[in-house]
């Protein structure tokens, strides 16, 4: 089973960009506890990240770019 990697393993094999993608969206979710209009905002950010994987590397960081300021001008 060890031998078997995760999902999330999976992705960043795949996509090396989306192991920084993951970490800001990590960091995001830190926010979220202060606001709770950020919860929704993390539903959203997952869905991006889906379709994240089938764009390109450059869309992907074009994206989440947008995100930051999103919360930065609730913040």
């Amino acid at each position: 089973m060890q031998n078997k990697p995760t999902p999330m393993q999976q992705q960043q094999q795949q996509h090396p960009l989306q192991q920084h993608l993951h970490q800001q969206q990590e960091q995001q979710q830190q926010q979220q506890q202060q606001h709770h209009l950020q919860q929704h905002l993390h539903q959203q950010q997952e869905q991006q990240q889906q379709q994240q994987q089938q764009q390109e590397p450059e869309q992907q960081e074009q994206q989440q770019q947008q995100q930051q300021q999103q919360q930065q001008q609730q913040d």
